[in-house]
């Protein structure tokens, strides 16, 4: 019941990505061979085809040892594959015009790529997707570059006021859950994690059973399903791993708390932990 609340929720992001396409049209879902589950809407409004892919590999995956871990490796996925170093991926996207991006939050972690419908363009940004899916290498001395990019940037938000407020305000709000966390990590946990950490990481969590592939656009059921079948086969095996986040516990009483800053304006953050969004009742509150 929750994979297939999360798994609309992907889906109805992606048909808002489409012109005319909306929430109204036919959703055809079904399981990859591999175990991965598919959602597709087929729309010939425009030539164009958007595929993602979203795995339960956000940061609350992290530990508090190693805060930083989960989006450190989605964003070296793209950064170099068995076959193909970051420039070569890059030429092959701008040589058929498609546009590979991810997203990444507190529960999950995704690729996607949005490309003409027509069979060449199609083709060659599926195969850079699948690349960069299945064969990741997380190269030593990009690791390190990727690294010092985050550590100097954790380290300019750590003099903002509104970076220290939603930091110390998810930690009064959810305490010792991996909600707290801050989701690109801290200084002193992102500092020592090395190739091997992002891959094993890699390895635990961006399996097939774990994965949602959905699909709007363009193409037909068959050729919708071929494209699954392509990107859910080499994944590793197995849907297990991830396992259920503990519960968050409600805050017993208000907590008021005050941080010293020099800026001249001041920030303020209100709230307390609501209803899930895979509760049977999310969207009639709404």
């Amino acid at each position: 019941m929750q994979n297939n609340a999360r798994a609309l929720l992907i889906l109805l992001g992606l048909l808002g990505a489409i012109g005319s396409a909306n929430a109204t049209l036919p959703i055809e879902t079904w399981q990859t061979s591999a175990g991965t589950r598919v959602l597709f809407v087929e729309t010939h409004d425009l030539p164009m085809l958007d595929v993602a892919v979203d795995f339960p590999a956000g940061a609350s995956r992290d530990t508090r040892e190693r805060s930083g871990l989960a989006a450190l490796t989605l964003s070296l996925m793209r950064m170099g594959t068995q076959t193909s170093n970051e420039e070569d991926i890059s030429a092959r996207l701008a040589d058929v015009g498609a546009d590979l991006s991810s997203r990444f939050d507190t529960d999950r972690a995704g690729l996607s790529i949005r490309t003409l419908s027509s069979a060449r363009e199609r083709a060659e940004a599926l195969s850079v997707l699948a690349d960069v899916l299945h064969r990741p290498v997380f190269p030593a001395d990009i690791v390190e570059r990727e690294k010092q990019r985050l550590l100097s940037a954790l380290k300019e938000a750590d003099t903002k006021p509104e970076s220290l407020l939603d930091r110390e305000f998810k930690r009064q709000l959810y305490g010792d859950h991996p909600y707290a966390l801050r989701e690109r990590g801290e200084v002193d946990t992102v500092a020592p994690l090395t190739r091997k950490d992002l891959l094993d990481f890699y390895q635990r969590y961006y399996a097939a059973g774990q994965a949602v592939i959905s699909i709007i656009g363009d193409i037909t059921r068959a050729e919708a399903g071929a494209m699954a079948e392509r990107l859910s086969a080499g994944l590793r095996r197995g849907s297990t791993a991830a396992g259920a986040l503990p519960a968050v516990s409600p805050v017993a009483q208000g907590i008021v708390r005050r941080i010293a800053h020099p800026a001249t304006q001041a920030h303020i953050a209100i709230g307390q932990p609501g209803i899930k969004r895979l509760d049977p009742d999310y969207f009639p509150l709404w």
